[in-house]
């Protein structure tokens, strides 16, 4: 019996099948990809999680308490008045944490060298980003104490930290971008969703 042959390959309606469906992957997929806003988003997010996480283990290791400031234009990092630091901007020098940001001076100082509570990256510049609250909402204040608590503040001035102070698990703060920023009071959870 004669061996019957069979076809190798594909048939052009195969191809042509094949090549559209790539066509219109690549129509829906490349934006996404090659979208600038996309990676920029995904930093300012990461920054804005590392600079949390900063803060927050800064203020256990340093024994102050230190700030993580939202409002509508974006995000800053503040060290407790009582944070003294060396010339440098990078090392402590010490600390005196007696009121225990109890009455936080950068928030209410209006003094030439209130700017001088920023907390500063390794280079000397002010940690700040881009990441705010949505329009019309109300600044927030993170205060990470030494004891690795967070408390939320929504007011400049005069506030005194206790249990009121404190967000139960599980707290969420809407930010811009259908971003969500989760805590916990008492174990200083702070996470971007």
């Amino acid at each position: 019996m004669p061996k019957r042959l069979t076809p190798n390959g594909f048939t052009l309606v195969e191809l042509v099948l094949v090549i559209a469906i790539i066509g219109i992957l690549a129509a829906v997929g490349m934006p996404r990809f090659f979208n600038p806003d996309t990676f920029e988003s995904a930093n300012e997010r990461t920054a804005f999680q590392s600079a949390l996480n900063l803060v927050r283990n800064r203020a256990v290791t340093a024994q102050c308490a230190f700030e993580v400031r939202i409002n509508t234009n974006g995000w800053s990092a503040w060290r407790d008045h009582d944070h003294l630091v060396a010339n440098d901007h990078t090392s402590t020098t010490t600390c005196i944490s007696n009121n225990g940001f109890n009455s936080p001076a950068p928030a209410c100082d209006t003094s030439s060298d209130a700017p001088g509570f920023a907390f500063l990256d390794d280079n000397g510049n002010p940690l700040t980003g881009t990441l705010s609250l949505p329009a019309g909402s109300s600044e927030v204040r993170l205060i990470f104490t030494p004891r690795g608590q967070v408390h939320r503040l929504t007011s400049p001035c005069g506030n005194t930290l206790d249990a009121n102070t404190l967000p139960g698990v599980d707290t969420s703060i809407p930010l811009a971008n259908s971003l969500s920023l989760r805590l916990d009071g008492i174990t200083g959870y702070a996470n971007l969703q």
